[in-house]
């Protein structure tokens, strides 16, 4: 792994604090926030979490600075998932058969853990995979940072690469019809990829963007590292962010009426309703 990659959470800079810079975006008419009266904490403990996502267990959480991975049940206890094996681990998908799977950026591959404990690596020639996407056929997505990509894993072991061109990739996400969306850190925005390859930007003078998810109604909502905010783009390209005062939230996910946001920097995950 790259030092510069290793190095890429003290380059980020801390987001903005406070309820005043929420309120005095929103004033602006530059943001449009989510009730804070509505953000529940998720877990405990965690040491700058990055990755989180949904499965059929409930809500995964990538605890990097523990080197594990938690899932928490819907009264919010927690129990480990992967604990021995990781080095950098970042992002995380689960398939519907409740396969997890790890990007692990620190040992350039991505882990497999099967509901019975056991655990395989999948992955040829990746460098910095920093985040993954799991398909209802249980096709893998894997922003593999280091070149530039993004590659499709099948599960019969099939590796293409499905979109190329990017500075850095550190987030996939999955939308409808075969399109996926990708977190382009250092370019500053997000990259519509249709099922026939095209490309589109979304998102202008995006800060850092990491994490990304993707809602049932096609809106994009992506974190922004270095702000410590979480913008929204919707399916007709109205930009607002929506959250601010987040101490480098890396992680985004979606759950039903709810987004849940991890902010590394507070070692915090959050669950904001989206009504």
């Amino acid at each position: 792994m790259a030092p510069s990659q290793l190095t890429r959470r003290s380059s980020l800079a801390l987001g903005l604090t406070g309820l005043a810079a929420l309120a005095a975006a929103a004033t602006a008419g530059a943001t449009t926030p989510l009730a804070t009266v509505h953000r529940t904490t998720l877990g405990a403990h965690f040491a700058e979490p990055w990755g989180i996502t949904t499965g059929p267990a409930g809500t995964y959480v990538v605890d990097e600075g523990h080197r594990t991975v938690v899932s928490l049940s819907a009264t919010n206890q927690s129990t480990l998932v992967e604990q021995h094996h990781l080095w950098f681990p970042t992002g995380i998908a689960v398939g519907a058969n409740r396969i997890v799977y790890v990007a692990d950026a620190g040992k350039d591959r991505i882990e497999k853990v099967f509901p019975s404990g056991a655990i395989a690596y999948v992955g040829i020639d990746l460098s910095n995979p920093w985040g993954v996407a799991v398909a209802s056929n249980n096709d893998l997505y894997i922003a593999d940072s280091g070149h530039g990509r993004i590659v499709k894993l099948t599960p019969g072991g099939i590796e293409t690469t499905v979109a190329d061109g990017f500075v850095d990739p550190v987030g996939v996400a999955l939308g409808a019809g075969g399109t996926f969306y990708v977190a382009d850190q250092f370019s500053q925005h997000i990259t519509e990829v249709s099922a026939n390859g095209s490309k589109k930007s979304l998102g202008s003078n995006l800060a850092d963007p990491v994490g990304i998810a993707v809602a049932s109604n096609g809106d994009v909502y992506a974190t922004e590292a270095s702000s410590g905010a979480v913008v929204r783009i919707t399916s007709s390209g109205v930009q607002s962010t929506i959250i601010t005062g987040l101490s480098e939230p890396y992680g985004v996910a979606i759950d039903r009426a709810k987004l849940l946001v991890t902010s590394s920097g507070s070692n915090a995950a959050y669950a904001y309703s989206l009504s």
